[in-house]
């Protein structure tokens, strides 16, 4: 799924993605993961600058569109999307207090 390159501060479209359970074998993509029962503060998005490194928690908000089919939808905050640069995507789902984090989504956000 492409959703970039994005000017800074852009904030449409909003980002979809299906979660996965891990695939049996290292090129499976496994069978969409039901999160039945989950919120929206059951997830968290780590923005991960590729070239200094860095990181910060999204600002945007999460809402969950089909949940026994894993499909989730995240709403950008401008902090999100204010500086130009490479990054890599990580959605982090929370089931009873343990933190699972799935595969990285890439992202670039390019100058206006």
């Amino acid at each position: 799924m492409a959703i970039s390159p994005f000017a800074v501060g852009q904030l449409l479209p909003v980002m979809q993605v299906q979660l996965f359970t891990e695939g049996s074998t290292p090129t499976a993509q496994g069978v969409p993961l039901d999160i039945t029962g989950l919120t929206f503060g059951n997830f968290t998005l780590n923005i991960y600058n590729v070239i200094t490194k860095t990181d910060q928690l999204g600002q945007g908000s999460f809402i969950i569109v089909n949940a026994s089919q894993g499909i989730i939808r995240y709403a950008w905050a401008l902090g999100d999307t204010s500086a130009a640069g490479t990054y890599q995507l990580f959605v982090t789902a929370t089931y009873s207090g343990n933190p699972l984090t799935f595969d990285p989504i890439p992202f670039t956000i390019v100058p206006k």
